[in-house]
């Protein structure tokens, strides 16, 4: 529940540390992230900067990592989940962007059901 109320309140616009706005691709990681597979890559987005296929809001907690998507960015999620096949690593960009110093940050492989809440979604991973 900590977890859904941090996304909540980023998602509200309450600055909260460790988060960042993100550009967000789909495809498949093998092939430099063409295709319309799973989500292959999260990448820091400065302000004022657009992000080519989609964005989002990522946020880091000890209990758990957040992505608020978008009603636009569901053509990429229709049936409802996100299938990730693989453990996707963050990158160090992302990682200073919410403020973590050392270390990695990976989001397991496994299957995440996206959460409703009033115009965008939440995964929680």
């Amino acid at each position: 529940m900590k977890t859904l109320f941090t996304c909540i309140a980023l998602f509200l616009g309450l600055k909260l540390a460790g988060q960042t706005r993100v550009s967000i691709e789909f495809g498949e990681p093998t092939l430099d992230c063409q295709g319309r597979g799973q989500l292959c890559q999260l990448r820091a987005l400065p302000d004022g900067q657009k992000a080519a296929e989609g964005e989002g809001q990522l946020e880091i907690r000890e209990s758990g990592t957040c992505l608020i998507l978008s009603e636009t960015m569901m053509s990429w999620l229709p049936q409802g989940y996100l299938d990730l096949e693989r453990p996707l690593n963050l990158d160090a960009e992302v990682l200073r962007a919410i403020g973590v110093k050392s270390g990695e940050v990976v989001i397991p492989a496994g299957r995440y059901a996206l959460i409703r809440e009033a115009d965008h979604w939440l995964l929680v991973f």
